[in-house]
């Protein structure tokens, strides 16, 4: 005995027999005619195969619980959900969102709120409803209350003066609010406008404290500072350096040098003498650091020293000066110009620094 052939598919419809069809088993093939007695339980199995697997496909599928639920499973076993309740600690809490509310943990919730807001008040006056009516019931208590209202500060009929009669005379910062004093200090301490400051002696401006004030330093002129009288006027070091300078413009050398002439002109020593340049013809020119004020100062050369009896060195004069520098000559005895080794210059006056 041979099955018939089965393919998990769900045919459109079932073939009628016909009354015309002959009797023919073996293998059914509805195209050709062949086996066409079995053509129906073909079908009909085919279609029971077919039932079959979209069944255990439906049996397999897994049920997950989401938010709120607990359980799941596949369909193929027992299954159950449960949604997943707060318990009273947490309904009374309100701090979860996951957990879901019965009727008696709601009620439970409001309940520990409305205890909340009730407080220890007694059972004659634990709702807004008998607040109210033992209020308005109670002519002492309205008429106290009323009273004190009255008290209350209108800020359309009330001016400054009014506020500060009403207010809490306390003593100390931050401990209520006090009319006589300003953060703990009493008034007698405040500093007035009315005082002033009063620039002494070197310093110029000052003023009542109600204004911005600027204090300065009276500084000297360069004639004061020079001049050397005034007592009262502070110095800069730029007016001590004018002092300085002029205390040694007459007093005090203004520049001198020393070089060797010969060869390549060298300083050897110098107060503000920065170069000497070597003009030809024994002419040396003795450059000044810092230039003259005027051309009235004096200029005295220093004797070289003679080498031997016969050394003639001894002379130099004055060929030009200027504020920026001055010019001498080398001599000796018989007028020849000459090269020494050993040239000096002092400059007195003209007030050069």
């Amino acid at each position: 005995m041979t099955n018939l052939p089965e393919v998990a598919d769900w045919a459109a419809g079932i073939y009628q027999i016909e009354m015309t069809d002959p009797v023919l088993g073996g293998p059914p093939n509805i195209e050709t005619g062949a086996g066409i007695a079995n053509v129906q339980a073909k079908q009909l199995a085919e279609r029971t195969a077919w039932l079959k697997a979209q069944i255990a496909t439906a049996v397999a599928t897994v049920i997950a619980t989401g938010t709120g639920l607990d359980g799941g499973g596949s369909l193929d076993g027992g299954l159950t959900l449960s949604a997943d309740l707060a318990d009273k600690a947490i309904a009374e809490a309100g701090t979860n969102s996951l957990k879901l509310m019965t009727a008696l943990r709601t009620k439970q919730a409001i309940d520990v709120a409305i205890d909340a807001l009730v407080g220890a008040a007694p059972a004659q006056l634990d709702t807004l409803n008998e607040l109210a009516t033992a209020i308005s019931d109670n002519g002492d208590m309205s008429a106290a209350l009323t009273a004190l209202i009255g008290t209350k500060l209108d800020a359309a009929s009330y001016t400054a003066s009014d506020v500060l009669a009403k207010l809490l005379t306390v003593d100390g910062a931050g401990s209520g609010l006090n009319a006589d004093k300003l953060d703990g200090v009493s008034s007698g301490s405040f500093v007035k406008t009315s005082r002033s400051i009063t620039a002494g002696s070197g310093l110029t401006g000052g003023g009542a404290l109600g204004g911005d004030m600027t204090i300065s330093a009276s500084i000297a002129t360069q004639a004061q500072a020079e001049a050397g009288t005034d007592n009262a006027r502070l110095m800069t070091s730029l007016r001590t350096h004018q002092a300085i300078k002029a205390l040694q413009s007459n007093a005090l050398p203004t520049a001198w040098v020393n070089f060797n002439g010969q060869g390549t002109v060298a300083i050897r020593e110098a107060f503000n003498v920065s170069s000497n340049t070597d003009l030809g013809a024994e002419v040396y020119r003795a450059n000044f650091a810092n230039q003259m004020a005027n051309t009235n100062y004096a200029v005295f050369p220093v004797p070289a020293n003679a080498l031997t009896v016969s050394d003639e060195r001894n002379f130099t004069y004055l060929v030009n000066k200027t504020l920026s520098y001055v010019e001498i000559s080398n001599v000796n005895f018989n007028g020849v110009p000459g090269d020494w080794d050993n040239v000096s210059i002092l400059i007195m006056g003209g007030a050069g620094l």
